[in-house]
């Protein structure tokens, strides 16, 4: 994440970045109305209200200030992260020094994740759970911190084809890390059926069971980056 001044600018950068475009909408719908008047029809008040109303929330001013109480209601944005709209991940299992395993989850893998990390509990397993909500950009700092603390055991579940998604984000990360942690991708690898969605979950191999297996395999091995706890 960028910091310093050009991480301020580009924090209020995406923080106010909504305002032309409202802009533009407020001026689509006043220029329909005064097209609508030239021609004699008369000014409906409660009409131009609901077009108003309707231009806000199209363009998701809405989804914009959640995203912005998400992050600051999670901590994401203490990692350095610019202002609203900024990424980050929240650990919404696990997180101590004994975790085996990290799995990286979105959306609908996060609750998947969550089942098998319940199953590998009873196992004496422990599973550190990230739900990654931003994909780009990615918080970093919660994945080296997630690699460095499980011996570089990472396991990304997405709903997702492997190219380009989760997984791929995550790898990038480490990209140019002397030391990189072994990453198991979890993702759809051939073109979905027809079923019910639990079903679905399980063909595509991303359920709680195939996730809970993942794990179990990968923490059966030593620490893949054993110094990179030194380095963190």
């Amino acid at each position: 994440m960028r910091t310093g001044a050009g991480g301020k600018a580009l924090g209020w950068f995406l923080e106010l970045r909504p305002i032309p475009v409202l802009l533009w909408s407020y001026t689509a719908v006043a220029l329909g109305t005064g097209l609508a008047v030239a021609e004699g029809t008369a000014l409906d008040t409660g009409w131009l209200a609901v077009a108003l109303a309707l231009a806000v929330l199209i363009q998701g001013w809405e989804t914009h200030a959640i995203n912005e109480i998400y992050d600051w209601r999670s901590g994401t944005d203490a990692h350095g992260s610019p202002r609203a709209l900024s990424g980050g991940s929240k650990v919404v299992r696990g997180g101590g020094k004994d975790d085996r395993v990290a799995v990286v989850a979105a959306g609908i893998t996060v609750h998947e994740a969550l089942k098998a990390a319940d199953t590998l509990a009873e196992e004496g397993i422990s599973v550190r759970v990230i739900d990654a909500y931003s994909v780009k950009p990615i918080d970093a700092a919660t994945l080296r911190r997630a690699a460095a603390e499980t011996g570089g055991r990472l396991i990304t579940v997405e709903d997702h084809w492997p190219e380009g998604g989760l997984g791929a984000a995550v790898l990038d990360v480490f990209a140019d890390e002397e030391l990189r942690p072994r990453v198991v991708k979890l993702a759809v690898r051939d073109m979905p059926g027809s079923g019910k969605p639990d079903e679905l979950l399980a063909a595509a191999g991303i359920d709680a069971a195939h996730i809970a297996d993942a794990a179990r395999r990968l923490a059966r091995v030593g620490p893949q980056i054993g110094s990179l706890e030194r380095r963190a």
